[in-house]
């Protein structure tokens, strides 16, 4: 006798023995024993779930002659033998992808009108429904609007979006699921312990996985790893076999993800790559790890499919990774398409993209700290694989442009010294810059992250523009070109605080809309946060430029200052105007 491949050898010969289908096995037989059988029934879901298995089974229920048509098939008539052996004329399989044209329907039609030569009832299965054409499905309408006494239909396809709704709404619709790994284990232990093959609860724990929900391809990947392993494979020789990632060594990647070691989890994809995995598998893996630590990370582990060892394992793992990390993580790798064959490029790019936006994400949490709490600054430790840059480095400021503006008594000798102040104009504005002036008690020039930097009172406008420039430093470095500190330093002020919101004027159009775009009023508004204690939205409007620049001299003009015009022939020599 020729053997059987063990998906078919195992195929299911009732509704009970389908393995995850409760709901849809269990409406069925209801409907059986109550003799309320559709004429159309439209099956859908992943491949190798028993959409087939089960229209067939249901062809045997409705003509079995021991149940007379009610309930389970009793599998010993000669209606249910000859459907086992595929030898029963009324019941008639059809592939939708080759026979898919309106000739083929028509034919289908015309057959579908004499009545059976030995069954209570004609069936037709058309698996892969959804490949027919347009002009097939209407052929196919006008049948199921009107179809014969003694014909049932079932539709079975792995794309229910493609059906049209017409055809649609005259099925009764059952949709297969993924079947889960628990219930996928427990069948191939049975048919593992009824073939007599000596296989650890872990490794077929491995197959399942592998076999991503589908119970036949579970089955074919058994068959496989028996004759090439061996009866008695283990769990490492079962994933080298797959090519699977496991406990060891796609760990590694993982790990070096999570730790945001970047040379740690490149080196670990190319030692993969040279071992023979397969990167299109290893991705899915990494991706469902990834879900599985996200998931445990949010406080819902029950939601995946591992015992409580496996969770502690990963708990282990996670220590010092917060979950908006994994989020990062997640949506460069899960947007990947990495085929079967591929270099590992695809990948270490996602390595590289990853874990320089989780670099990002920590400078900016350090800058924070560094402005709300500098006294008790603490030193973050670059990830591995970048540049060792100081946080005092990234943050130190460049020369001011701008004459430190200093207390009242200084404001009242202007006679003397005339107050002057540059802003930075567009380019085609000439300029004579002015050298910056050292000033000791001045801190506008000095590192934010270096002085005691005191909470502003909430509501008080004028200290904020006093000290608009160490909210502008602390903003050094960010922006797509490291310049929002510069949009902000030649062309803003402070107007006013409108309840909530913080009223900011700018000069120039460009820099107003650059500043209102979300990643950048977001870095805006949380530096203004901090800075004044209490949470402050960002309103951005134009103004006119004054005729002596900058915010400064506005503050001092308004307590009492006076401003000297310089003649227009003054030239700038040394920071002092020169009226030669």
């Amino acid at each position: 006798m020729v053997s059987q491949v063990l998906y078919r050898k195992w195929r299911p010969k009732k509704l009970t023995e389908v393995m995850g289908q409760e709901p849809i096995t269990q409406t069925l037989l209801t409907a059986l024993e109550q003799d309320r059988v559709a004429h159309a029934y439209l099956f859908t879901g992943p491949r190798g779930t028993g959409k087939t298995s089960t229209a067939r089974i249901l062809a045997k229920a409705i003509n079995c002659l021991g149940t007379d048509g009610r309930g389970e098939p009793d599998n010993s008539c000669a209606v249910c033998e000859e459907i086992d052996q595929g030898s029963f004329l009324d019941l008639v399989e059809i592939d939708g992808a080759s026979n898919r044209g309106i000739d083929d329907i028509k034919g289908l039609r015309e057959k579908a009108g004499f009545a059976p030569a030995q069954a209570r009832r004609k069936t037709y299965i058309i698996d892969e429904v959804h490949q027919l054409t347009k002009p097939a499905f209407n052929a196919l309408l006008k049948t199921l609007e009107e179809p014969p006494g003694n014909v049932v239909f079932i539709l079975a396809t792995t794309e229910p979006q493609d059906i049209p709704l017409t055809i649609m709404s005259r099925c009764q619709r059952f949709d297969f699921r993924r079947i889960n790994l628990e219930a996928m284990t427990k069948q191939l232990t049975q048919i593992g312990d009824a073939e007599g093959f000596q296989l650890s609860a872990e490794t077929l724990h491995v197959v399942a996985r592998a076999a991503s929900g589908s119970l036949r391809d579970a089955e074919n990947l058994l068959e496989q790893l028996v004759l090439a392993v061996g009866s008695s494979a283990t769990v490492q020789e079962t994933q080298e076999f797959f090519g699977l990632a496991g406990s060891g060594r796609g760990q590694t990647v993982i790990q070096g993800l999570l730790h945001n070691d970047m040379v740690a989890a490149i080196q670990s994809l190319n030692q993969l790559d040279q071992e023979g995995v397969d990167l299109g598998q290893l991705q899915k893996e990494i991706v469902e790890e990834l879900r599985i630590c996200l998931l445990i990370k949010a406080g819902v582990p029950q939601v995946v499919d591992l015992q409580e060892h496996e969770i502690a394992q990963r708990n282990e793992m996670l220590v010092g990774t917060d979950i908006a990390s994994l989020r990062i993580l997640l949506e460069k790798f899960a947007s990947l398409s990495v085929p079967s064959g591929s270099p590992p490029l695809p990948l270490e790019m996602a390595i590289v993209a990853a874990c320089l936006e989780r670099q990002k994400v920590e400078v900016v949490s350090t800058v924070a700290d560094a402005v709300s709490v500098p006294s008790k600054r603490q030193e973050n430790p670059t990830p591995k694989g970048f540049p060792n840059v100081s946080a005092a480095e990234d943050m130190a400021e460049k020369p001011s442009i701008s004459k430190p503006v200093k207390g009242e008594n200084d404001l009242a000798s202007d006679n003397e010294r005339p107050v002057e102040q540059r802003d930075v104009a567009p380019a085609d504005e000439p300029v004579a810059a002015t050298p910056a002036r050292q000033s000791s008690d001045a801190s506008e020039d000095t590192d934010v992250s270096d002085v005691d930097t005191a909470p502003i009172n909430p509501g008080d406008i004028e200290e904020l523009r006093a000290r608009w420039n160490e909210v502008i430093n602390s903003l050094k470095g960010f922006g797509s070109n490291k310049n929002l500190d510069a949009i902000l330093r030649s062309s803003s002020m402070p107007m006013e605080i409108k309840g909530d919101a913080l009223v900011i004027g700018f000069y120039y159009k460009y820099h107003k809309e650059k500043v209102e775009d979300p990643k950048y009023r977001y870095l805006v508004e949380r530096r203004i946060t901090e800075f004044m204690g209490t949470h402050y939205t960002v309103e951005c409007v134009l103004v006119d430029k004054p005729s002596s620049s900058g915010h400064a001299v506005r503050a001092a003009v308004e307590r009492g200052a006076r401003v000297e015009q310089a003649p227009d022939n003054a030239i700038v020599e040394n920071g002092e105007p020169n009226d030669e």
